[in-house]
């Protein structure tokens, strides 16, 4: 593999970035629209079309956005709920992987299931960041929230991206999303650690160790 025919794609949550769960209580315990929004959610209506996007395996952009188109009481807590589910902590080590990565000269991808207005609110976060990838894919409601592991969802990222002719390494933390990309001809590595994802790099020669130990002692903090 080598930069000429051979592509990163990344998944988000649980690899680039990790839930800040701490942050999350607090956004929601300190906002002024709390005891509003909990009397919002005492609805029986609500809570039936909340379990139906949960046996859906629904994106966490259509029960934000979703739920307020149906349920006009919700749209007034729709930005908060967006706050809330992007208190998210970088992970810093695999960050500095991926400059190696660039270093060498691969393009990276990003390959998420965020939904596009929450990930549109992260990348303001984080712009040094997102500025190391080429492109984005993820989730719209033009497109009914197509998502991984759903074989249309990699058809049209292969598509979009114009990637059919590439190698593609897709690093992901969920088995089903792994194995789905797999069956349309994705290298895929189920991602448990920077560790764990540096040795499977190097088993298929697609990472230059020397350079790499180098990089990480110049690792930078967002």
């Amino acid at each position: 593999m080598n930069p000429s025919d051979t592509v990163i794609a990344i998944d988000l949550h649980g690899v680039l970035f990790r839930h800040d769960y701490k942050k999350m209580v607090a956004t929601a315990f300190k906002s002024k629209q709390k005891l509003t929004l909990i009397r919002a959610l005492l609805s029986p209506s609500l809570w039936k079309d909340i379990i139906k996007l949960i046996r859906k395996g629904a994106v966490a952009e259509e029960f934000l956005v979703g739920l307020a188109e149906t349920h006009q009481r919700l749209k007034p807590f729709v930005q908060l709920g967006i706050t809330i589910a992007n208190q998210q902590r970088p992970n810093e080590s695999l960050i500095q992987l991926l400059k190696q990565l660039k270093k060498q000269g691969y393009e990276l991808y990003l390959f998420s299931n965020i939904g596009s207005i929450i990930f549109d609110d992260l990348r303001k976060k984080f712009p040094t960041i997102f500025n190391m990838f080429k492109s984005f894919t993820v989730p719209e409601k033009s497109t009914g929230y197509i998502r991984k592991p759903n074989s249309n969802a990699f058809r049209k990222y292969l598509e979009t991206n114009n990637l059919t002719k590439k190698k593609i390494i897709l690093i992901d933390d969920k088995n089903r999303n792994v194995q789905a990309a797999q069956q349309q001809g994705i290298h895929a590595i189920l991602f448990r650690s920077v560790d764990q994802l540096e040795q499977e790099l190097k088993t298929i020669d697609l990472l230059d160790y020397t350079n790499h130990n180098q990089t990480a002692q110049s690792e930078k903090k967002y």
